[in-house]
């Protein structure tokens, strides 16, 4: 099945998906834009690009969403909130809405990956959520006992039953072999849980 769909009617033969397909998968022929039959690494940047709304893609869910660039968001207030981020370490009891935490994981999916492979998993914990804190604190108990040894300043550090998920309501594990596209599906989902 071709991932690719072209509307001819509202294509108007401006190039861009053509120069910006990486795998040269987009070609132009007759004064029409085309497909091959093999190549295409489903990045959406056709998609993206496109000004007339003449691409779709068969595996994207692009339901009436409007393409917004990354332009389009004041680079300011962008930058500003970036610079004020820090790692949070108390959270409020409140249950997370369904809604908040689809979101959350849409922002993981759609993150950039190397050679778009999208080979991550998210794992939300629930009920295994405390028995995941309670293996994680005896290893760090364990670690600051013996670490305490050769720095002084492990012995004034509290591990409380809190210690390493500090309260939080929720807690989704980003799996990945790829450490770099792990860490970038955790970013965009650390922001979009920030904002919400």
């Amino acid at each position: 099945m071709n991932p690719i769909t072209i509307d001819c009617d509202k294509c108007i033969v401006c190039l861009k998906c053509v120069d910006d397909c990486p795998n040269s998968y987009l070609f132009l022929e007759n004064d029409e834009i085309h497909t091959s039959p093999k190549g295409c690494m489903e990045c959406g940047h056709c998609y993206a690009i496109c000004s007339q709304g003449a691409i779709t893609m068969t595996n994207y869910d692009f339901i009436d969403e409007a393409v917004v660039l990354m332009s389009e968001i004041d680079s300011e207030t962008l930058l500003n909130a970036m610079k004020s981020r820090r790692t949070i370490r108390k959270f409020k009891p409140d249950l997370v809405e369904d809604e908040k935490i689809e979101k959350i994981l849409e922002a993981g999916r759609y993150s950039p990956t190397g050679a778009n492979k999208q080979m991550i998993s998210y794992t939300i914990l629930g009920s295994k959520q405390k028995e995941a804190e309670k293996i994680c604190l005896n290893l760090f108990r364990k670690g600051k006992k013996f670490g305490s040894v050769f720095a002084s300043y492990l012995k004034r550090i509290e591990i409380d039953d809190d210690f390493f998920f500090k309260g939080a309501p929720l807690v989704i594990v980003v799996a990945s072999k790829s450490t770099v596209d792990g860490g970038l599906a955790s970013s965009c989902m650390e922001i979009m849980a920030e904002s919400l």
